[in-house]
């Protein structure tokens, strides 16, 4: 009785395991990758009109385009 349960715990606990690496092993999808790269696109006009206002030293240009780049991989580029 006790090589049972101990079996059947072993293999719940695999079955368990199993579960859960394959669900978080799960891919991300691109919501609309056909937008991934005219995004990224109107990220570096955006820092060109930036640096033609402010000047090749702001460093508010390069964080702004940043932020843009993150935004775009985040919405459209992932998969």
């Amino acid at each position: 009785m006790r090589r049972l349960f101990a079996f059947f715990s072993a293999a719940v606990i695999c079955f368990a395991l199993t579960l859960a690496i394959s669900y978080s092993t799960r891919t991300v999808k691109a919501q609309n990758p056909d937008r991934c790269n005219p995004c990224v696109a109107q990220c570096g006009a955006h820092q060109e009109q930036c640096y033609a206002i402010h000047g090749l030293d702001e460093l508010r240009c390069a964080d702004q385009f940043n932020e843009c780049i993150v935004r775009c991989f985040r919405e459209f580029c992932e998969q």
